[in-house]
């Protein structure tokens, strides 16, 4: 099958990706009680399969021909050629849930589950007028709303959650970047910077 004949990012196909990417707010909830070894004894090994997994579709012919008949109507079509935003989300759930401190990697994560499903949702119901390419004023909107309600409830102190809900629709913005790895690494690093400048204020 050549590649021109896949359907990509078909009405049903889309979703069932924003319904699997909602899923991701297992990991968050998880970690609330969970401890970081148990759940970077998930994260880690499956991040390494999907890594290995987008190697082999990407540079072997008949893989790529079975992933993107079956996986294509999930896909965007700039994934085609590159990571999956699944492998992006894994990779950054690794990261933060590995490496950073554990409030902000909760917070950020509820950000990519919650408000980005929802200002997408929104976004393409009732979005026409974009604030940057693929970002509408809904969307936006949408994104910001659900991640001051995430932040208040957060264990950080509302000095730092509420601004990171700012800085999450801020970088979520952010044009030509995976939502998936930009607002958990850059704004986690953000909200990291904030809590030291705090703590040593």
């Amino acid at each position: 099958m050549k590649t021109k004949e896949v359907r990509f990012s078909t009405e049903k196909g889309i979703i069932v990706r924003k319904i699997l990417h909602l899923t991701t707010i297992l990991a968050p909830i998880y970690y609330i009680s969970g401890s970081k070894a148990s759940l970077i004894r998930v994260l880690f090994p499956l991040t390494g399969i999907l890594i290995l997994a987008e190697v082999a579709r990407l540079y072997i012919k008949p893989v790529r021909r079975i992933f993107l008949r079956i996986l294509g109507p999930m896909l965007w079509k700039d994934e085609e050629k590159g990571l999956t935003a699944a492998t992006r989300w894994f990779i950054a759930a690794s990261i933060v849930c590995g490496y950073f401190p554990k409030d902000i990697a909760i917070l950020t994560l509820f950000f990519v589950a919650i408000s980005d499903t929802a200002a997408y949702t929104i976004g393409s119901w009732f979005g026409k007028r974009e604030i940057v390419k693929g970002k509408t004023v809904w969307g936006t909107l949408t994104f910001f709303v659900t991640a001051i309600v995430i932040a208040v409830f957060s264990s950080l102190p509302k000095i730092i959650s509420i601004p990171g809900a700012i800085i999450a629709t801020v970088v979520e913005l952010i044009p030509k970047y995976d939502d998936n790895l930009s607002i958990p690494i850059i704004g986690g690093i953000i909200l990291w910077i904030m809590t030291y400048l705090l703590k040593t204020s």
